[in-house]
């Protein structure tokens, strides 16, 4: 197996393991869990999303696939921004009810279009 092939494996896995425990932690949050308060789970998404993070810049270093080169990388980017934007106003939120359960959707549409952008390799996905 070559490295860009371990590389984007383990890339593919951090996504998996990340979305899953933001999608876990955004359940527990709408439910008023005090689960949430457990030290893992404040530093535990930091650390997969750390991995996610350098993983992600070792393979566009290593394909040459850079954000303003590639349209859909940029986009891919771009959607990553607001997401974790979108996704931190969900979590730190205090608000209640449809508010709450509005930015969580729309964190949620935003990892998926996320997804359908690097599966497909085009900005327009699922269009």
């Amino acid at each position: 197996m070559s490295l860009y092939s371990f590389v984007k494996i383990f890339h593919i896995s951090c996504v998996v393991v990340s979305l899953s425990g933001f999608t876990l932690r955004g359940i527990l949050k709408l439910r008023g869990s005090e689960i949430l308060q457990n030290r893992w789970l404040k530093i535990l998404p930091h650390i997969v999303d750390t991995f996610l993070l350098v993983s992600a810049i070792i393979l566009v270093v290593m394909s040459g696939m850079y954000p303003w080169l590639i349209p859909w990388v940029g986009v891919k980017l771009a959607a990553l921004v607001a997401y974790i934007i979108v996704g931190a106003i969900f979590m730190h939120s205090k608000e209640q009810g449809l508010a709450q359960y509005s930015w969580f959707g729309l964190s949620l549409l935003i990892a998926g279009y996320i997804v359908m952008v690097a599966l497909t390799k085009s900005a327009t996905a699922g269009f």
